[in-house]
C-alpha cells in the first residue's frame, strides 16, 4: 500500500505565494473586494484561495480578518487537497512531486484534477511529465492563458530532485491597499491569481 504523504513546509509556502492573500472577501476574477451582501456565485473568495461556500461569513472590506482566521481556513482547505492527491495518485512520489501536485490540485479542484491527462499518465508510471502535460490547465475562466507561468513553476518543482528543491520566495505580507475600487464589473486584467477554467481541456494525443 502506498504511504500517505503530507505537504512540506516548503510546498505550503510556495502554494501560499501562488495564491496570494486577502483579509476580506474578494472577487476571484479580478481581486477586487466584494461588497457586503453582494453575491458572486462561485467567485467570492477569502484569504488564501478559499472559495466562499453558502452559509459562510467572512469580513468585507474595509473590515479585515485576523491572520489566525486566514491561516485556519487555508490549512483546512489544505487537508482536503492533501487527501485528494493521496487518494488520486496510485504511484509512489517524492516530496517535490507531491507538493507540485497539491499545488495544482488546490487550484484546479477535485473533478478537474482527477480527470487530468497528466494524472492518468502518472498513474501509468509515466514520471517523465513535461511542461506540456501541465499546460492543459493554463487557461482561466475567460480562456486566457494567464496560468501559464504558474503551471511552468509547478512542472519545474515536480521535475526537481528533492535535494535540489528551489528556494521559496518570501512569505506574502499583509496587503495594505490605499483605497481599493469596489465594483461588481470584472476588470479587464485580473490582479488576483486566477482559478483554472472549470471546463475540461481538449484531449491531447497520447504520448
Amino acid at each position: 500500500m502506498k504511504a500517505k504523504m503530507d505537504m512540506s513546509p516548503h510546498g505550503v509556502h510556495l502554494l501560499a505565494n501562488e495564491e496570494s492573500i486577502r483579509y476580506w472577501v474578494y472577487d476571484d476574477h479580478d481581486g477586487k473586494p466584494v461588497k457586503a451582501g453582494h453575491i458572486l456565485m462561485g467567485r467570492a473568495t477569502f484569504g488564501i484561495g478559499h472559495l466562499v461556500k453558502p452559509g459562510e461569513s467572512f469580513p468585507h472590506y474595509p473590515a479585515e480578518a485576523s491572520r489566525e482566521l486566514v491561516d485556519k481556513v487555508f490549512h483546512e482547505d489544505l487537508k482536503g487537497t492533501v487527501s485528494l492527491v493521496n487518494d488520486a495518485v496510485k504511484v509512489p512520489l517524492n516530496q517535490n512531486q507531491f507538493d507540485a501536485l497539491c499545488m495544482i490540485a488546490f487550484n484546479l479542484g477535485g473533478p478537474q484534477f482527477r480527470g487530468s491527462t497528466f494524472l492518468r499518465l502518472l498513474n501509468q508510471g509515466r514520471y517523465d511529465l513535461t511542461d506540456d502535460h501541465f499546460m492543459d490547465w493554463r487557461y482561466d475562466d475567460h480562456r486566457k492563458p494567464v496560468l501559464l507561468a504558474r503551471r511552468k513553476r509547478e512542472a519545474a518543482l515536480f521535475n526537481t530532485p528533492v535535494e535540489k528543491a528551489p528556494p521559496a520566495k518570501e512569505a506574502p505580507s499583509k496587503p495594505t491597499p490605499a483605497k481599493p475600487v469596489i465594483s461588481s464589473v470584472p476588470a479587464s486584467k485580473p490582479e488576483q491569481k486566477p482559478k483554472a477554467d472549470s471546463s475540461p481541456p481538449p484531449e491531447k494525443s497520447k504520448k
